[in-house]
């Protein structure tokens, strides 16, 4: 790697890409291993449209950034090339990266059309996994949730049998939160990664896609505190990891939903003002930005704050045909909740009844909305209570299969609880409805403390923090007892600072004594 970094130095451009083209090769089939950006900047166009391979990791390098746009420039003219080389490894690895550009795009049938074509050659294990989350992914989009369940059974067999760490690290990187509402259910995917994360030795990414997906399976179940404890971890890992794009907005996806079953406003704001910063840059944010702006308009729906509403719309953009089936949902919602805002129920209820299907064969998605139960709650404002408790029908069953209490706490306790008590007289329905509403009913246990006079709720590993400062140690000392690095603990003062609203270290342990915290 020395040699690389000095052939780039003295500008022996034509050694430093061959040998950055094969210490990458090697990189890429070792767990957790990552192609230094410092040598791949250097390279201008031309040379990577010389060095197939060279221009390949530059590629993958996009992607796992959130450059979509850098990143399909770059692969496909390297499909067709490792095609031509009859380069198989480099023909997996280039048309997945592909295809992931596509599907970022919502550009489903492009991506189809590459996999369709890995799918018919001949893989080792570890590139089988691969194939088929690009498969997952297609099966996902097109609502084929039996071809969902088959691809996973599949995938998690081989990893569990035939791989090497580095297909099993596919696999880890390669899922979300939406399979957590395939036919097995959350429980079974929550348990496969268990198991998965016991057999990962080396890559942190894997591991933290992994605590994603169980910090998300807990949330649906309603377990909020075993959520905000693995949340903590994955916000720590990201932190010490750097800028992981694509993980960062998974983890955000946790951390919104948790913010709305908490009733943080503040932590809210914070979780979207620090994605703003980065929207336009990526393609992919297009698509990601929707749970932000749902999370901003449930926010100010919750919070009686109607501009908020408005806001989320501006925030989410305009959405197209080849967007995701999730985005075209939660876009609906949220102009559902602004007409109902604006006294047109006709508008809000056409709004809700334009995506339903599409909702019913996507399922759910954390942070996006319950369409049947939004249209149930406008019957039940205009007397239709026959109409309502029909049309939440579909939304409950779903719900009751996957014992997901926990999405309807996502829309505040309240928000849904006049619809659930008229459903407990329907003898399909009333199981459920009379548990949800008990589970509603209960406080959230946030394991936090709440600051007076403000939205702000400091967490527990805020309280770990800042207990540690008053006994007058320093961050690094604050790292070593709470074992997390210093970056973090620097992190979480300042997440304190600003929901104490104090400018120091000093006046944070002053304020923290009055709160009566030791």
């Amino acid at each position: 790697m020395r040699a690389i970094d000095l052939l780039l130095d003295i500008g022996d451009v034509s050694a430093a890409a061959s040998a950055v083209t094969d210490v990458g090769r090697a990189l890429i089939q070792t767990p957790g291993g990552r192609v230094p950006r410092s040598w791949l900047s250097r390279f201008d166009a031309d040379q990577l449209a010389s060095e197939p391979w060279l221009a390949l990791l530059s590629g993958l390098a996009a992607i796992e950034d959130g450059d979509i746009g850098s990143a399909a420039g770059l692969l496909a003219p390297v499909v067709d090339a490792m095609r031509d080389q009859q380069d198989r490894t480099g023909l997996v690895r280039s048309a997945y990266g592909l295809a992931e550009t596509h599907l970022a795009r919502g550009e489903v049938a492009e991506a189809a059309t590459l996999i369709d074509e890995l799918v018919r050659i001949d893989t080792t294990p570890d590139e089988r996994v691969k194939v088929l989350m690009g498969q997952l992914w297609l099966d996902y989009f097109g609502g084929d949730w039996a071809a969902v369940g088959a691809g996973l059974d599949e995938a998690f067999t081989l990893a569990f049998t035939s791989c090497a760490e580095l297909g099993r690290c596919t696999l880890a990187l390669g899922l979300g939160t939406e399979f957590l509402f395939g036919p097995r259910g959350a429980q079974w995917l929550h348990d496969h990664c268990v198991e998965l994360a016991l057999r990962i030795r080396s890559d942190a990414m894997a591991a933290t896609s992994l605590e994603v997906i169980q910090a998300a399976a807990h949330l649906i179940g309603g377990d909020v505190s075993s959520a905000e404890e693995l949340a903590e971890g994955i916000d720590e890992r990201a932190l010490e990891l750097g800028s992981l794009n694509w993980l960062a907005m998974a983890s955000d996806r946790v951390r919104l939903g948790l913010a709305l079953a908490q009733g943080d406003h503040q932590r809210l704001d914070t979780i979207v003002d620090a994605a703003r910063q980065v929207f336009g840059s990526s393609d992919r944010h297009h698509q990601e930005r929707a749970m932000y702006a749902y999370a901003t308009a449930r926010s100010g729906w919750l919070a009686g704050r109607p501009a908020r509403v408005r806001a989320a719309s501006v925030l989410l953009g305009s959405v197209d045909p080849q967007d995701r089936p999730d985005t075209t949902v939660t876009a609906a919602v949220i102009a559902s909740m602004v007409h109902r805002q604006e006294g047109d129920v006709a508008a809000a209820e056409q709004a809700l009844l334009e995506v339903r299907d599409l909702h019913h064969v996507t399922r759910f998605c954390l942070v996006t909305g319950l369409v049947d139960l939004e249209l149930a709650s406008i019957y039940l404002g205009q007397g239709r209570a026959t109409d309502a408790v029909e049309a939440a029908r579909p939304g409950l069953r779903s719900l009751a299969r996957l014992d997901g209490v926990g999405l309807l706490a996502l829309d505040g306790a309240d928000t849904h609880r006049a619809v659930l008590d008229a459903c407990r007289h329907d003898p399909e329905l009333a199981p459920f409805a009379g548990r949800a509403l008990d589970r509603l009913g209960r406080p959230v246990d946030s394991g936090g403390v709440v600051v007076p006079d403000t939205m702000a709720r400091l967490t527990v590993r805020e309280l770990d923090v800042i207990r540690q400062v008053m006994t007058g140690a320093s961050n690094r000392e604050v790292g070593e007892r709470l074992f997390i690095g210093e970056r973090t603990v620097k992190s979480h003062m300042t997440s304190l600072m600003r929901k104490l609203n104090v400018t120091s270290r000093t006046a944070a342990i002053a304020r923290a004594h009055e709160l009566g915290i030791s």
